[in-house]
């Protein structure tokens, strides 16, 4: 169609990285970013949008902690890429805040979903029953890691038919939370499985941003403020307790 000859994002080497990772048969999990205005979010919105249009009819869950925050931030940027490509709601996509879906005109669809665990159903019983094609958990620091087993053994929309791999992509800054124990540690101790990856992305990575402004601005930012934001250190908390 003429919109998928217009795709043609302009990517970070990072956000390469992303692709060429996101391409691979062997990799399911994808842990993406370490710091802030490293364009995380942006590189995972073209992916998004770029296989929804190529692969009709597949389903994306797109979840974050909190809805508020997931309209405000993960859904924002992706109706910034649809616009950047001259994509217009309406005629391309139909997006229904009530029912948190954006729709494509081919038949794809993306899920809003808040991933927040609730103490009425601490399991996630009720994501059991999504069929998706593939994953982006935003600020998956903010998401325990059961959830995210669920969502990926729900990778089955599709999958048979296009002969796809189902799969999810995480982002994240630096906190103590279970990602360390998945993601961090093993690679550095050269025992991630093959089916897991980890790219880190920080502002420095990204050549669309002011790198001086971005600096100055946590100029009076606290020690730990820049270590996580600029450097994306995991390392910043000396309390051996707490785990990224």
């Amino acid at each position: 169609m003429q919109n998928e000859r217009k795709l043609q994002p302009k990517l970070t080497k990072k956000q390469r990285e992303l692709r060429k990772a996101f391409n691979s048969r062997e990799i399911t999990e994808i842990l993406y970013g370490g710091g802030a205005r490293g364009g995380k979010s942006w590189g995972v919105c073209e992916i998004i949008n770029i296989t929804c249009i190529q692969q009709p009819g597949i389903v994306w869950l797109v979840g974050r902690a909190e809805w508020d925050d997931l309209r405000k931030t993960t859904l924002a940027t992706l109706i910034k890429v649809l616009g950047g490509h001259g994509m217009q709601q309406g005629r391309e996509y139909n997006l229904n805040l009530q029912t948190k879906e954006l729709t494509y005109y081919n038949g794809s669809k993306i899920l809003f979903v808040p991933l927040k665990q609730q103490p009425s159903d601490p399991e996630f019983n009720w994501l059991g029953s999504y069929e998706i094609t593939y994953g982006l958990i935003d600020e998956a620091q903010q998401v325990v890691r059961k959830a995210i087993d669920i969502i990926l053994s729900r990778c089955t929309e599709k999958i048979k038919e296009y002969d796809l791999v189902g799969k999810i992509i995480m982002t994240c800054n630096p906190m103590k939370c279970h990602l360390y124990n998945d993601f961090i540690k093993p690679q550095r101790d050269g025992t991630l499985p093959a089916d897991r990856i980890f790219i880190s992305s920080l502002y420095k990575d990204n050549p669309f941003i002011d790198h001086k402004k971005y600096e100055q601005s946590l100029k009076r930012a606290d020690k730990i403020t820049k270590e996580r934001l600029l450097n994306g250190n995991r390392d910043y908390d000396d309390d051996p307790t707490k785990l990224y």
